[in-house]
């Protein structure tokens, strides 16, 4: 038997289940579970040609776009074949064998995968019981050993956030130390908070975005990077040729032109957070405040079988962690209002959910 690499002999990774979920109510991996409106998606469809399909695709458009709406030049600007593609091009263009990677943990659990890919050592940061950014615990971990600093804020699972002032602080920290700095922002817009302006005069910033939360394009596998010039230099490197394929770029060049509809999505979401808070709160259930798009709830002992009886009702959450600091609770994404309606629905008419 032909042999892989010697370090991947070691590394098993298992695949995302995602079959059986056509027609749930998909809570479990923080998607829009609504998607795009149907009568934006229609007006997108309508200027699919056979031409753009069989053509190789042409980014400039959605370049042009991003940058005007980040206020930044086209330069600064790198479309990626969504954040997790845009996490491993960091790592391939930045890191040796043995090289240091700061990150919190639990967080996104691709910054953990490529650190075996890739050879990398891992400093993980962790959350205290109550969730509260490890900030202080970063900045310790960050030393003239490290490479490559990872913030995802809001993070998952634990919705935490660094605050304004403490991310000022550590990123100016990090670029003390020449350390390159990637702040995930996946969940960017719902929650504003942004430091992409700061790429303007940081060289070792990266700021990491994706259209598969709010925008409903996790199917289409689309994000992007933005950083100075010099900085992206090494994802451009490695990058695959047409990264991006044309009916991604297409969509999103279409989704762009029409603020108006994503300002819509916006506020779905936002109905159905209040919605959902409402009837958490007044059922006295401890759950994480709702930052990105996503909530824990802490059911304990109850959590796996709430899950499971939720399943029988048509609607898909997380469950079954593995981390001591996430067992007991389930994950909740949270949608616009009907969505969590019928979340709701489902939940109190589970025997246990209540108890």
């Amino acid at each position: 038997m032909i042999q892989p690499r010697e370090h991947l002999q070691r590394h098993e990774r298992l695949a995302t289940e995602v079959s059986g979920r056509a027609g749930m109510l998909r809570l479990d991996l923080n998607e829009n579970p609504e998607g795009l409106p149907g009568d934006f998606l229609q007006r997108a469809l309508a200027g699919i040609t056979p031409e753009l399909l069989a053509s190789y695709p042409n980014y400039a458009g959605l370049t042009q776009r991003i940058a005007a709406i980040e206020g930044l030049p086209e330069d600064h600007v790198l479309p990626a074949n969504g954040s997790d593609s845009a996490i491993r091009l960091v790592y391939e263009g930045y890191l040796d064998p043995g090289d240091e990677v700061v990150y919190p943990h639990p967080t996104f659990g691709m910054y953990a995968v490529y650190l075996g890919q890739y050879q990398a050592s891992g400093v993980a940061a962790p959350f205290p019981d109550d969730f509260a950014y490890p900030t202080r615990e970063l900045t310790a971990a960050v030393t003239a050993r490290t490479r490559l600093l990872a913030i995802v804020s809001p993070s998952s699972p634990t919705g935490s956030v660094i605050e304004a002032d403490d991310m000022a602080r550590l990123l100016d920290h990090a670029a003390a130390l020449g350390v390159l700095t990637v702040v995930d922002e996946a969940y960017h817009p719902y929650w504003p908070q942004t430091v992409a302006p700061l790429v303007r005069s940081m060289d070792n910033l990266l700021v990491l975005r994706t259209f598969s939360k709010l925008y409903g394009l996790a199917g289409l596998r689309l994000g992007y990077v933005l950083g100075q010039p010099s900085a992206l230099r090494a994802l451009r490197a490695v990058q695959p040729t047409f990264d991006v394929n044309a009916l991604a770029a297409h969509v999103a060049c279409r989704l762009l032109d029409e603020p108006q509809t994503m300002s819509a999505m916006l506020e779905s979401f936002h109905q159905g957070k209040r919605f959902l808070t409402e009837r958490l709160s007044g059922a006295g259930l401890a759950f994480t405040p709702i930052r990105g798009n996503f909530t824990l709830i802490r059911l304990g002992e109850r959590a796996q079988d709430t899950a499971l009886a939720l399943r029988e009702r048509g609607v898909l959450v997380k469950s079954g962690f593995g981390h001591p600091l996430l067992r007991g609770h389930i994950r909740v994404s949270v949608g616009g209002q009907a969505s969590m309606r019928r979340f709701w629905e489902a939940f109190t008419q589970c025997p246990l959910c209540l108890e």
